[in-house]
């Protein structure tokens, strides 16, 4: 567990003064400004947090009343308000999947007869089917770089998990077995994907490559295992957090090596220090 540590400009100014020594001039201090700033923050190694804002709620309702039981996708924001509707049509339009960046949302109708995934636009427009066939398609999956859209047909006689591309195309198989196979859920690196399956008689949590290779049993009794649902940890690695600390960390050793005037002895000693700093974060 992190622990919170509170620094105020008093203490700081005291730290510089103290600490660091007359002589080793402005550099040394530019580096112990960002050893404050990394306790400031509080981002403890191999830990963070989202570091954007929490966007709108999708969910599908039959509050409109276009038929029962026939449900419209809606979007509210993270409060509750602004509760607005995107689809409206007399059939069923259900279970949306926001894409990784939040630009277009993913879900199943049955506005041309039968299941098939479509997706839109955050604000609803452009909605444009993606799979076209007699048979059932449904409970979209994005992969985490908004690039592939898993999901569940029996086009082929039963629940199989499938693939496609975002905009519709190279629709794969990725299991092939008698048995129920679904309710996918991507790894966060897009690497892998787990889901549930009955070929072993009852319900099983699996996993498997990205495309359908090393199918894996990962839970072994008589009860239903069912719903998989992938962590996802943030480290300062990841580009979107720290505010780009990490590349801003790597940009500074560049400036401090592109410095003519400043003596390498005391180069060394900064570089060292933003060093040890990027190892403790996990740079």
């Amino acid at each position: 567990m992190s622990k919170t540590i509170t620094i105020t400009k008093k203490t700081f100014a005291l730290m510089v003064s103290r600490k660091i020594p007359r002589k080793l001039g402005t550099a040394s201090i530019l580096g112990a400004i960002l050893l404050c700033s990394i306790l400031i923050l509080n981002l403890p190694a191999a830990q963070a947090t989202f570091p954007g804002s929490n966007g709108k709620i999708a969910f599908h309702s039959e509050r409109d009343g276009n038929c029962i039981p026939c449900t419209e996708i809606y979007v509210m924001n993270a409060d509750g308000s602004g509760q607005t509707r995107l689809t409206n049509n007399n059939a069923y339009d259900a279970l949306p999947s926001w894409s990784p960046d939040g630009t277009k949302i993913a879900f199943h109708s049955k506005r041309d007869g039968n299941s098939e995934i479509y997706v839109m636009n955050a604000d609803g427009s452009g909605q444009t089917r993606l799979t076209n066939n007699p048979a059932s398609d449904e409970f979209a999956s994005w992969s985490p770089d908004g690039t592939k859209i898993a999901f569940e047909s029996d086009r082929d006689g039963n629940e199989e998990i499938y693939v496609m591309n975002a905009d519709g195309s190279g629709q794969t198989r990725l299991t092939n077995n008698p048995a129920f196979e679904g309710y996918v859920s991507w790894s966060p690196d897009g690497t892998k994907i787990a889901f549930s399956s009955t070929r072993d008689g009852n319900y099983e949590i699996y996993s498997m490559n990205a495309d359908g290779s090393g199918q894996t049993r990962l839970t072994n009794n008589p009860a239903h295992d069912n719903g998989a649902d992938w962590q996802r940890i943030l480290t300062p690695t990841h580009s979107e957090n720290n505010n780009g600390l990490c590349g801003k960390l790597g940009a500074f050793i560049n400036e401090l090596n592109a410095d003519k005037k400043l003596p390498q002895d005391k180069k060394n000693l900064v570089i060292g220090l933003v060093n040890a700093i990027k190892n403790v974060i996990g740079c």
